[in-house]
């Protein structure tokens, strides 16, 4: 005896699981572009080439805020002689809370 409505009940999910990947995808790269911009007002400056090379890449389902300068860790994390003057973790915690209230919200509208 076939179950009456399953084949309606799996689209509905199908659409449902589509629209879920949308929006979580669109107030991840938000976020993330939100990060990288106050990473950039964070970053210190002396030629700009730290700050300058931040930047965001979307790496399957997530994206990821980057830097290209081989010496961004020392200037985040600090070396023998230089104290840690981060940019990038300060960005990032501005912006967690929001993005966790702004996905429950993305997912709760649909």
């Amino acid at each position: 005896m076939p179950i009456s409505g399953l084949d309606k009940l799996i689209k509905q999910l199908k659409q449902l699981e589509s629209r879920v990947e949308v929006e979580v995808d669109k107030v991840t790269k938000e976020t993330a572009e939100a990060i990288a911009a106050d990473a950039k007002k964070l970053a210190p400056v002396q030629t700009g080439k730290l700050r300058d090379s931040i930047h965001v890449v979307k790496d399957g389902a997530a994206y990821e805020v980057l830097t290209d300068v081989e010496y961004a860790p020392k200037i985040e994390l600090g070396v023998r002689g230089l104290p840690a003057r981060p940019f990038l973790f300060p960005a990032y915690l501005l912006h967690k809370n929001k993005f966790l209230d702004n996905l429950k919200t993305a997912i709760n509208n649909i």
